[in-house]
Parts: structure tokens; sequence; C-alpha cells
């Protein structure tokens, strides 16, 4: 109140400083959000996707490359982050080639 009140330049200087502050770590939390940690927790890399559900890396990135599976994030150091349900759907692939002899554009269309 003394600041705009006609006090002292230091006043006025201390409360912008105030006011700055707390809107710099309301906006520096919204980049942040604390969920996000715990999201990233449930997502699987393409090693532990590979693993759960017996096909081989090399052919989740193949079928990440023609829009199969979709990537949900990557790790900081660029691993591809997988939604759990892609468990599922990586047999519904695999499924999908071996019983009804869907070629891979077949199986973009019917997913």
């Amino acid at each position: 109140e003394k600041a705009q009140t006609g006090g002292s330049l230091d006043d006025f200087t201390s409360l912008i400083y105030e006011v700055v502050g707390r809107s710099l770590d309301i906006y520096l939390e919204a980049l942040e959000p604390k969920e996000a940690g715990q999201m990233e927790q449930n997502l699987l890399k393409i090693g532990e996707l590979a693993r759960k559900t017996g096909e081989t890396i090399h052919t989740l990135r193949y079928w990440t490359k023609e829009g199969l599976l979709p990537v949900q994030g990557h790790t900081p150091s660029g691993y591809q982050l997988y939604h759990p349900s892609m468990i599922e759907r990586v047999g519904e692939i695999r499924r999908l080639q071996m019983e009804k002899r869907l070629t891979i554009t077949e199986i973009r269309d019917a997913l």
C-alpha cells in the first residue's frame, strides 16, 4: 500500500519483485505439473513393451514407424514411451497378421 500511495521507490521496487516472483513461481509450476512424473512412471519403454508382448524391439519400432503404435512421449534420454494399453494392441496386430493374414496397410486401416 505504501508503494502505491506515494511511498519510496524502494517500496515500489520491492512490491514489483514480490509480484513478479509469485507470477514466475505459478508459471514454472504450470510447466512441470506434479502428475507428469507419475504419468511417465506408468508408461512403458520400448524394451519393456517388447518383454511384455514377446515381440522384438525392431518389430515394435517398425510398427511405430508405420503408424500402428502411437508413442505417448519420450524420456529425457530419447527412449520412446508407450501407454500400457499398447500391450493389447500389439497382440491385436499380431493376431490380425497371423489369423487374418492382413498387411500392415490393412491393419492400419482396421485399427
